[in-house]
């Protein structure tokens, strides 16, 4: 099963006028616990720009809601965890407010083991053209399945760059979503994740695998 979400790679503001609406962006926060550990997910009104494994350190920023629990919105990133008065006035502020949510309930639907697709929208802002190249052969990975770095560097027509397509993996601002965790050596070895995380790439595959022969994106039967 392909993995279903929908692409918005954005480039970095190159004008004036980018560069303002780019200060004036309005983003949505979440910070959810999942089975793993706690995440934080981050969108504005084109979806979802990042998702971070929180390290101990930053965990103790919020009292983490449980998944399935509305966003709060802020539009300072550094202070969207514990702003008290969410920033819903505008337009923008809803369409971020929506995206974070609907990221959220898939993301709980996911490792529930009851959604193998996504079709929350990507608003990845920056990265090279290597880079979104990577990432969007990561998109290509079956749920359930794994490419080594060296079969992603040949799907991309640059078969020579298996390092550099491990340094874009880490540089992947969205992963779950943009599959990074399907990516491992050439020996079967699970190498590199989220830091030294390498445990968490592994229980993602395990329930992945688990779930594989299912098709999780057809209604229950009952």
């Amino acid at each position: 099963m392909a993995n279903g979400v929908k692409r918005v790679l954005q480039v970095a503001p190159t004008t004036d006028a980018e560069e303002r609406a780019e200060q004036e962006r309005v983003l949505a926060h979440r910070v959810l616990q999942s089975p793993l550990g706690t995440l934080r997910v981050t969108a504005d009104e084109a979806g979802v720009c990042s998702i971070h494994w929180l390290v101990p350190a930053d965990a103790a920023l919020a009292d983490a809601p449980e998944l399935g629990e509305r966003a709060d919105l802020c539009a300072d990133p550094q202070e969207a965890d514990l702003a008290a008065d969410p920033c819903e006035a505008t337009a923008g502020g809803r369409a971020a407010a929506h995206w974070v949510n609907e990221a959220a309930a898939q993301l709980a639907a996911y490792f529930r083991g009851e959604r193998a697709t996504f079709t929350v929208p990507l608003s990845m802002r920056g990265g090279t053209a290597f880079q979104k190249a990577v990432w969007n052969a990561l998109l290509q990975i079956p749920y359930g399945e794994t490419r080594s770095y060296r079969d992603i560097a040949a799907a991309i027509g640059n078969p020579k760059a298996v390092r550099a397509v491990g340094q874009a993996n880490r540089a992947n601002p969205v992963p779950i979503l943009v599959p990074c965790h399907r990516v491992i050596g050439q020996s079967g070895a699970l190498v590199g994740y989220a830091g030294s995380q390498v445990h968490l790439k592994a229980s993602l595959l395990a329930l992945e695998q688990s779930r594989q022969a299912l098709d999780l994106d057809q209604p229950a039967q009952h």
